[in-house]
């Protein structure tokens, strides 16, 4: 009998669920990466809420499974964004750097053992936030001088109307925004973790199963 286990992509750093089959793990990411962008996509055309709602999916899929299916999520959430938005016009591909950075921001602190509480939780959303807001700024004032078609741009307009330059004015506004985006994503992504965290890995029995052994007892005892 076969009992090889199929191929899994996740990191083995990934606290989340293990032995989950390459191509799940795909399908998830592929899933997660389209929510991202539909959502973006349905506040930028119905909602205009100055958030962003890019983000959750690729956190998720960095919690659960860790760098590689994370920074794939944010990347296919920007080629969805470019196909919802058809034809190519490739202006979605440069905040690509926004979400990539998410994706590695939290690996580096789940590596660290920096994600098990939810004050972890809110610490991440915070660093995710920042850097986010940073590197938006810098794309926002360098390719698009500030105007990026995005509810956030009337609080940049209005920073800069009060003499602020158009990169203080980027990132002054993106702070806040960020701050609320980013939280509510990662806070998501640690409810997620931590439920996949109460399932039984494959291959594992529950502590209640009839057949249970101690952490002490040896197999063939």
């Amino acid at each position: 009998m076969d009992n090889t286990q199929p191929h899994v992509v996740q990191d083995r750093m990934a606290p989340g669920p293990r032995h989950v089959p390459a191509a799940l793990i795909v399908v998830i990411v592929v899933v997660l990466a389209f929510m991202n962008a539909g959502a973006d996509y349905l506040n930028d055309r119905s909602l205009q809420i100055p958030l962003f709602f890019d983000t959750i999916g690729t956190v998720v899929a960095t919690a659960l499974f860790g760098l590689v299916p994370g920074v794939a999520t944010a990347v296919g959430t920007h080629l969805f964004m470019e196909l919802l938005n058809w034809p190519f016009s490739g202006i979605y591909l440069p905040w690509m750097a926004c979400n990539t950075s998410s994706a590695i921001i939290l690996w580096i602190l789940i590596r660290r053992g920096q994600f098990d509480t939810p004050v972890h939780a809110l610490i991440a959303g915070l660093w995710i936030a920042l850097v986010n807001a940073l590197i938006g700024a810098i794309v926002a004032s360098a390719l698009f001088a500030g105007d990026t078609e995005h509810a956030v741009d009337f609080i940049a307009s209005a920073l800069y109307t009060l003499g602020q330059n158009v990169f203080s004015a980027a990132f002054l506004a993106r702070l806040p925004v960020n701050i609320a985006d980013k939280t509510i994503a990662v806070f998501v992504a640690y409810a997620a973790l931590r439920l996949a965290k109460r399932r039984p890995r494959t291959g594992e029995l529950p502590p209640s199963a009839p057949f249970h052994r101690n952490e002490g007892s040896r197999a063939g005892d």
